[in-house]
């Protein structure tokens, strides 16, 4: 969907076009996941858990396919897996394992105040609607709490804080992709999730960002259609929570979902995501598959689909900041090496982690990606 006005895209091009001054990424040799018992290399997870907590890097849950790419009959495992690692600097120990009360991969997450939310998400029993809060106690302990349950099943969302409340953004279902804003008031314990307003469209694997006191930001992110292939966005809005008004800035210079942000100094970072390229390409695919009755054609088509899905080139590699002082799109450097989606990137002052995430078509990695916003 694209509201586009003559206005808009006059601003896009200048800012696209005419690189300014005043964002750029330096980043720093990345860590990585713990091997496993048997000294083997972790393989990564998609959708994890991701937050900073009194300056520690926490990863949690996520998904991956242990056993094989889907195409190959592989099924995708979820995990209930913790790590905690202090920060210092540009350098991550790991400190600590530990388990989640349930698997869970594809939620929602925020860091605020010393206190990490997720909501929302799947697991190997489809949708959930939980909500979790973790903290750190004095000793360094877990502490997971249970808040009050999303009203629907959603995977995918985002979430931002303001105006002390908890605001859950869009979401797949498991009938339809959610077009709602719920939000839940951090002061009352006894609150439930209200719904707050409705975006102009519905939404899933957008970057959701927010200043934390009275605006919020949703960009880019797709719609997944029966019957059709998903829609992708371009667009970035901003959502005011005293009025609850959403209004529409300049688009992205291409349309992006499942990709990673932070808000930082009036600006939005934007890192990597997926243009849809192949993504369109196998849900067609499939869509023709589906409809096609006669076995030898079904087959070829399979081939063609598996064809495309283990040829994955990966995903955008560019990076962009947005101005919202300027209303311009201005390219940083891009990554060095295969960009992560389906993940989170998470803030401690200047300096941001990306970790883990997809890098192609079921394929994961390891590296928890380190960069520092000069």
């Amino acid at each position: 969907m694209k509201l586009k006005a003559i206005l808009s895209l006059a601003i896009l091009t200048l800012g696209c076009s005419s690189p300014k001054k005043g964002a750029s990424v330096l980043w720093s040799e990345p860590a990585k996941l713990p091997n496993d018992l048997h000294g083997r290399e972790h393989i990564g997870l998609a959708g994890p858990v991701v937050g900073m907590l009194q300056d520690h890097l926490l990863v949690l849950g996520g998904a991956n396919f242990p056993n094989g790419m889907p195409w190959q009959g592989g099924r995708k495992s979820y995990s209930d897996n913790g790590y905690i690692y202090s920060v210092n600097g540009s350098h991550l120990v790991l400190k600590q394992e530990f388990r989640l009360k349930e698997a869970v991969a594809y939620p929602a997450n925020l860091s605020l105040k010393g206190k990490l939310y997720f909501a929302g998400g799947e697991n190997q029993n489809g949708y959930v609607n939980q909500v979790s809060r973790i903290e750190l106690s004095a000793d360094g302990q877990v502490q997971q709490h249970l808040l009050s349950p999303l009203p629907v099943a959603l995977s995918a969302g985002g979430m931002a804080y303001g105006n002390g409340r908890l605001f859950f953004i869009g979401g797949e279902g498991q009938y339809a992709v959610s077009d709602k804003v719920y939000s839940l008031d951090l002061h009352d314990p006894k609150a439930k999730w209200e719904e707050f307003t409705q975006l102009p469209y519905a939404v899933s694997h957008a970057i959701v960002v927010g200043d934390q006191k009275e605006k919020i930001y949703i960009v880019g992110g797709r719609k997944k259609n029966p019957n059709a292939v998903s829609e992708m966005y371009d667009n970035v809005l901003e959502m005011e929570l005293l009025s609850g008004k959403i209004r529409e800035l300049t688009q992205l210079p291409k349309a992006l979902s499942a990709g990673t942000g932070v808000f930082y100094e009036s600006k939005i970072y934007v890192f990597g995501g997926d243009d849809g390229t192949t993504f369109k390409r196998v849900e067609a695919a499939i869509l023709e598959i589906e409809n096609r009755e006669d076995g030898k054609i079904k087959e070829e088509l399979i081939a063609r689909k598996n064809s495309l899905q283990e040829n994955h080139p990966g995903f955008s590699n560019e990076n962009w900041a947005y101005d919202l002082k300027s209303d311009s799109w201005i390219k940083l450097s891009p990554f060095n090496g295969l960009s992560p989606v389906t993940t989170t990137a998470v803030l401690n002052g200047n300096q941001f982690f990306i970790p883990t995430g997809e890098v192609k078509a079921g394929v994961r990695t390891n590296q928890i990606l380190i960069g520092e916003i000069k």
